[in-house]
This record gives C-alpha cells, sequence and structure tokens, in this order.
C-alpha cells in the first residue's frame, strides 16, 4: 500500500483555508473591479452568461461524481485506484464539454442556445471551464488527503500571480474578454501542473493506482455510477433551472441586465469566505463520521459549525446589503448604478447558500443522493415558472422585473430548498428542526436592522460623502456586532465556556512560544 501523508489538525487547515480566502476575496474585489470596468455592463453580462452555462454543463456531466471521488478518498485511503478509475471518467467528460459546442454550431443551432454570442469564445470558455474544473478536483484530493496547508499556499500564489497578469492588462489596455480568457486558462493550466506535483510529492499514490485493472476499474465505476445515477434527474433538473435563469434574462432583458445580474452575484459571492473556507472540510470530516457510523460526531460537526459559520457570513453581507449602492460604486463604477437594487437583494443569497452548501455537505457525505434528486425533481419545475413569470415581459404574461426579479427569485429558492434539506438533516441527526430554522430568521433580520440603523446614524452625524458614510456606518455596526458576540454567544453557535476556554489556550499557547529560547 502506498504510503499516506499525516493531515494536519483540522484548526491548522481551516486557519490556512481562511486566511487563503480572505485574500482572495480581496484579490477577487480588485480584479471584479477591474475587468467589470474594462469588459462593461454588456461584454461582461456575455462572459459572465458563457462561464455560468458551461459550468452548469460539466457539473452535469460529472453528477456530483467528483464529491463521491473526494468522500471516498477521505474516508478510504487505502482505496486509490478509484483516482485512475475517475481520471478515465473525466477525460470522457472533457471531450462531450468541448465537442458539445463545436456540433451545436455546426447544426446552426448556436443562437438559439447562446443568442448573441460568438461561436469561438463560446468554445475557448468551455475548454476555461473545463481547466477550472480540473484544478478544483485536484484541490479536492489535496483536501481529502489533508494537505490542506500546502493547497492554500499554492492557491494564494496562484491568485497573486492572476491578479497581477490582470492588472498588467489593464495597465496596457489589452484586456478584453479574448485576453481576459488566455489569462483564465494560463492561470488554470499552472495550478493543475503545481497541484499534481504536491500529489506527486506526498507518494500517496503508486502507479498503479492511476493504473487499475479491469475488475478494480468496474468496480469503481459500479460505486460511482449506484452514488450518482439517482441524481441524474437532479442534476438535469438542477442544469435545465440554472440555465433557465440566465437564458431568461438574456433574452429578455439582454446583456446589460445580465451584467447587473453577474456583478452583484461576484460581488455576493466574493463575500463568502468561510464557506470557501469550511465547505471541503466539514464535508471531509462528515464523511469520516458517517464511514464509522458515528452520528453523535456527525451531530456535534452539525451544532457547532454551520450556525456559528452562517452567524458570520450574516455579519458582513447584511451590512454589505445595507450598502449596496456604495459597493457598487466600489466594484463596477458608475456604469453599473443599474445593479444596486440587484446587489441589495443577491447579498443575502451567500448567507443562505452557506448554510445550504454546510447542511447539504451531510446528505451528501451519508450517500443520501435519492433524496437529493427527489428534492429536485419538485423544486425544480416551480423555479423555472417562477423565473419566467418575473422576468419576461408583460405581453408575455410576466412582470418585466429584468435582473431584480431574478435575484428575489434566487433568493426565496435557496431559502425554501435549504431548509427542505434542513429538515431531513434534523431528523437523520437528531436535531430539532424548529430552532435552527428560526435561528436562520432572527439573525438576518437582527443584523439587517442593526446596518440599517447604523447607517442612518453616520448619515446623520456625517458629511454628505457616501464613501464616508459607509465607513462610519461600519465602525458603528462593528461595535455593536462585537457586543452581540460577547453578550448573546450563543448566536453563534457556541457558549460563553467555550469562548474563555479557547482565549485561555490561545494565552497560554503564546507565552509558551515566549518562553522558548531563540534557536
Amino acid at each position: 500500500m502506498s504510503d499516506i501523508p499525516a493531515a494536519d489538525s483540522f484548526a491548522k487547515r481551516f486557519a490556512y483555508k481562511l486566511g487563503a480566502n480572505f485574500a482572495g476575496t480581496l484579490l477577487s474585489f480588485f480584479q471584479a473591479g477591474i475587468v467589470s470596468r474594462a469588459l462593461g455592463p454588456g461584454t461582461y453580462g456575455d462572459y459572465n452568461f458563457l462561464t455560468n452555462a458551461f459550468n452548469q454543463f460539466i457539473a452535469f456531466l460529472e453528477m456530483r461524481s467528483s464529491t463521491f471521488l473526494y468522500t471516498s478518498v477521505s474516508s478510504r485511503r487505502e482505496n486509490r485506484h478509484i483516482v485512475g478509475v475517475y481520471a478515465r471518467l473525466a477525460i470522457a467528460i472533457s471531450a462531450i464539454a468541448v465537442f458539445f459546442p463545436i456540433i451545436v454550431r455546426t447544426l446552426g443551432l448556436q443562437t438559439l442556445i447562446w443568442p448573441g454570442q460568438n461561436g469561438t469564445v463560446i468554445v475557448v470558455v468551455a475548454i476555461v471551464c473545463l481547466t477550472l474544473w480540473y484544478a478544483d478536483l485536484l484541490a479536492k484530493l489535496c483536501d481529502a488527503l489533508g494537505l490542506t496547508v500546502s493547497l492554500e499556499i499554492t492557491r494564494a500564489a496562484n491568485r497573486v500571480l492572476f491578479f497581477s497578469a490582470i492588472a498588467l492588462l489593464m495597465r496596457w489596455g489589452l484586456i478584453n474578454i479574448r485576453s481576459y480568457l488566455a489569462a483564465q486558462f494560463a492561470a488554470n493550466t499552472i495550478l493543475i501542473v503545481l497541484l499534481a506535483l504536491t500529489l506527486r510529492k506526498t507518494a500517496a499514490f503508486r502507479k498503479a493506482d492511476l493504473h487499475p485493472d479491469r475488475s478494480e476499474t468496474r468496480q469503481t465505476l459500479s460505486e460511482i455510477f449506484a452514488y450518482s445515477h439517482p441524481i441524474f434527474v437532479y442534476s438535469l433538473m438542477e442544469l435545465l433551472s440554472n440555465y433557465a435563469d440566465r437564458w431568461l434574462l438574456q433574452k429578455f432583458g439582454g446583456s446589460i441586465q445580465q451584467g447587473w445580474f453577474s456583478l452583484a452575484l461576484n460581488i455576493g459571492l466574493a463575500f463568502n469566505v468561510l464557506i470557501n473556507a469550511l465547505h471541503p472540510l466539514i464535508m471531509r470530516e462528515f464523511s469520516v463520521a458517517f464511514a464509522g457510523n458515528d452520528i453523535d460526531g456527525a451531530r456535534s460537526i452539525f451544532r457547532r459549525l454551520i450556525p456559528a459559520s452562517y452567524t458570520l457570513s450574516a455579519i458582513v453581507l447584511c451590512y454589505a446589503a445595507m450598502n449596496a449602492e456604495g459597493c457598487i460604486r466600489i466594484v463596477g463604477g458608475t456604469a453599473y448604478e443599474g445593479a444596486t437594487g440587484v446587489f441589495a437583494v443577491m447579498a443575502f443569497l451567500p448567507i443562505i447558500h452557506n448554510y445550504s452548501m454546510l447542511s447539504g455537505s451531510a446528505l451528501y457525505a451519508a450517500g443520501r443522493t435519492r433524496l437529493i434528486r427527489n428534492i429536485g425533481l419538485v423544486t425544480t419545475p416551480i423555479n423555472i415558472a417562477a423565473t419566467y413569470f418575473l422576468i419576461a415581459p408583460r405581453q408575455y404574461g410576466g412582470l418585466d422585473l429584468g435582473a431584480a426579479g431574478l435575484a428575489a427569485k434566487i433568493v426565496a429558492a435557496e431559502f425554501i430548498g435549504n431548509n427542505i434539506v434542513l429538515f431531513f438533516n434534523a431528523r437523520m441527526l437528531g436535531l430539532r428542526f424548529r430552532t435552527y430554522f428560526f435561528h436562520q430568521i432572527y439573525v438576518v433580520a437582527l443584523l439587517a436592522a442593526a446596518a440599517f440603523g447604523c447607517k442612518q446614524a453616520a448619515l446623520y452625524a456625517l458629511p454628505d460623502s457616501w464613501l464616508l458614510v459607509m465607513a462610519g456606518g461600519g465602525i458603528l455596526y462593528a461595535a455593536f456586532c462585537a457586543l452581540v458576540f460577547y453578550y448573546t454567544p450563543w448566536l453563534f453557535g457556541i457558549d460563553r465556556d467555550e469562548i474563555l476556554a479557547f482565549l485561555k489556550n490561545a494565552i497560554a499557547r503564546s507565552r509558551t512560544l515566549l518562553a522558548e529560547p531563540p534557536l
């Protein structure tokens, strides 16, 4: 059997992930500002329409099999031949993803599927999305093996390199949709090579693992099929639902509305540092717990981490929602003023999506994909119908609300879907659904009201400058949140004893480090 690298502790892995994602968030804001301003709302909308379409298409083709790869390597660390089998599956997925737009273009269906888009750009976007998917696959393997520290250092260096390339293109006046895609492809390819080298150095996989025999291949494919086929219909419905959202907006609203919606969505997701750090780690912990039939351990993970991460996300995003105009001005400039109302709604999506991703990881780790399929069968047709009603022009029976209507629908659908998943998780883990349901509501209501009040106080006390008001209100809001954290720590899913124990431990460690003689 191959050598198994020792995994870093959960706390260390989370610290590196959180730090790397925080730094990545700052770079994402600057990058979004550069790209959105350089491309303009129309081209920026076209770019996001295509990348969203192909990311969703690749997600459909893989049918969450990459999650199976991650959970299998996490929980059955001796089962290494799954990597070799999955490599063959990935090649098949890649071929379909690249040849699909070529075939569509040959048949003359390009305008129907991707309204108003350039054929060459469509194929290039498909290739770029594939490189992003491969980088994500290798990152999953690193996380599954506990190599999170090396992974995040590599990712951080790659983000800095990519941002530098974008800044130089902007400085030289060379940035457009083609040069931006070229820079993305180069950055993703470099990341793939670096992560592959990281995995190779661990000696976690032997050559034989990458070339499994026929019986191992047959058995692994059977396991992947058993895991993924129950959600084939769900994945298809999810693809149709997500694509219908963006297609209807592109068809009835046009590229500029698409650009407003995309910027609002991207800013909101960039704020969500915590979920990006926690999700793969919690998925791994859930996988290990369910593999050992440790329901108590899985319940403890849910109770201690998910409500806390939800509240921390809400602290940042509730303030962003109440200051939507300032956020849009900072990132997109005056050309995106129409996105202000869209972002005021979309800012709440990552808060709910946080809960949805972390809570849903328990169902995936437990292998309950049939239940996930059934949930999708019920919710997807309703989602598509709601999107049409909100976006379609009045002469077609809709409300003609454009990007704002799509934003409202997505937030409402995410909240409903999240709580359906939460209901089944509560039953599986022996938790009280009502407690966690009302926790979501009162946390957001409290923080949104506080953010609005702090903004109004800043408007009253400070000169008429939106940037000064935003900063002054932020200071008041931070002070309020600190008081809430001190007097009601249960809002964060932890108790006062845990806080004190954590602080005492941190102080004791710092004293120990200070007392150690220098080398």
